[in-house]
């Protein structure tokens, strides 16, 4: 998606409160920068942030079991695949 911009390692690599972003203007794909957030010096709302964190891990989240089924199938596909033909 960022490539040749960006590289996997930057990335991984890519400190706190810092992205990379890929925006379409007048349908024309721009490529693809870096972005550092700043703090706005509002308050924190501790109630807000916790409905935000439940809301995305009912969403998102996926029991731990299933994820290790999950891992654990790919690996098996992985390890069955004849590398030498």
């Amino acid at each position: 998606m960022f490539y040749p911009y960006f590289r996997d390692l930057d990335i991984k690599e890519l400190p706190n409160w810092q992205a990379y972003v890929r925006l379409r203007m007048e349908r024309k794909v721009i490529p693809p920068f870096n972005i550092e957030t700043i703090l706005d010096g509002a308050a924190c709302d501790n109630e807000v942030a916790e409905r935000i964190r439940e809301r995305s891990r009912r969403r998102h989240a996926k029991p731990a079991k299933q994820v290790e089924d999950e891992i654990a199938k790919m690996l098996e596909f992985i390890n069955n695949i004849d590398w030498e033909e």
